[in-house]
């Protein structure tokens, strides 16, 4: 009885300072050999440092970890990025940018390496809104002029275009709506260094806990529907959607060759067993707009939904980092060039 009361409290022991090391590095900032420069002659958003190399890692024994750097442009890309025609430009946030993957791992160069596209331009940085996407999305077309445009769209962008940090874009809905850009802080508070932790993007990600303006815009606007009994969407979010198609409608015509915009799956309803998405409210509204107006959408849900029905293997980095890992760049590429072929058949 001694012996095993000893070896369980050497177990404890280890599980302990395991667990200790685990929540340490999760609370950890994710990297912190990269730093930002918020204003670009060039550029309208916000990017890394250029010609930085970094690591990423995830939990005390590093797995997952990966080391990447940024290009001239101040991008996580295998290239700099040349101006003039291009193949492929992606647009995007923290899901196109990846750095938690091996560059050359992420959707967007596995369908460029299927196709044989040569030049393949990865715009994005984490934080980014929808508002953020577009004005990336334009910047880039006039700059590349790229035969193909990907932007990558998740469940909280819409909402999070209504706020926005310094040297980020937020959609203002007064004067029938625009996207401004908020001004760059001059230093770096604790505030910005608490809210750049693991623990603190999980709260804001994950569990949706939304600074109070989104979350005052969402929840109280929110009215169950007298014929569907489902909430109906603030007349502000229907607002931006449209003002949002409108630009990305503009864009499409701007553009000579295509532009598709790719919906995230909800691997949170997907893991609770249930069949459809739980973000129906802003994004599927957008969706369905887009479509109308002729601009090719692509929706990943059904397909994740579909895979981990038959296989029940994560597609997500971490149980707390909802990041496509590799398998789920995978399957992301081959159902978007499925979808590609498709259409142009």
């Amino acid at each position: 009885m001694r012996f095993i009361l000893v070896c369980a409290a050497i177990l404890a022991g280890i599980l302990s300072s395991l667990l200790f090391l685990e929540i340490t590095f999760r609370i950890l900032p994710e990297q912190g050999s990269f730093g930002w420069r918020k204003e670009v002659t060039d550029y309208p958003g916000s990017v890394y440092e250029p010609n930085r190399s970094g690591s990423n890692y995830l939990g005390w024994d590093f797995r997952g970890g990966s080391f990447t750097k940024t290009n001239a442009q101040g991008f996580h890309d295998l290239v700099d990025h040349v101006q003039g025609p291009t193949d492929l430009v992606t647009v995007g946030d923290s899901y196109a940018d990846s750095i938690m993957i091996k560059t050359e791992n992420r959707f967007q160069n596995l369908i460029a390496n299927e196709l044989g596209l040569t030049k393949s331009y990865t715009v994005a940085a984490p934080g980014y809104s929808l508002a953020d996407d577009i004005i990336a999305a334009e910047w880039a077309v006039q700059k590349y002029q790229p035969n193909l445009l990907f932007i990558l769209v998740v469940d909280h962008d819409v909402n999070a275009s209504f706020e926005a940090s310094d040297g980020y874009h937020k959609y203002r809905p007064e004067n029938g709506g625009k996207i401004v850009k908020v001004p760059a802080e001059k230093g770096s508070s604790s505030l910005k260094k608490l809210t750049a932790s693991r623990l603190a993007q999980y709260s804001l990600t994950n569990l949706k806990l939304t600074p109070s303006g989104v979350i005052d815009l969402v929840r109280s606007d929110f009215k169950l529907s007298k014929k569907s009994g489902k909430p109906e969407l603030p007349a502000q979010l229907l607002t931006a959607n449209s003002y949002f198609a409108n630009r990305l409608e503009k864009l499409q015509r701007a553009m000579k060759g295509r532009l598709v915009v790719i919906f995230d799956g909800d691997r949170r309803s997907i893991k609770l067993g249930k069949t459809e998405a739980a973000y129906t409210d802003p994004l599927s509204d957008l969706e369905e707009i887009l479509r109308h107006r002729n601009i090719s959408t692509i929706n990943l849900h059904q397909i994740f939904l579909n895979d981990w029905q038959k296989n029940r293997l994560p597609i997500d980095f971490a149980p707390t980092d909802l990041h496509w890992n590799d398998r789920g760049h995978r399957l992301a590429a081959d159902h978007i060039l499925e979808s590609l072929r498709t259409s142009s058949n």
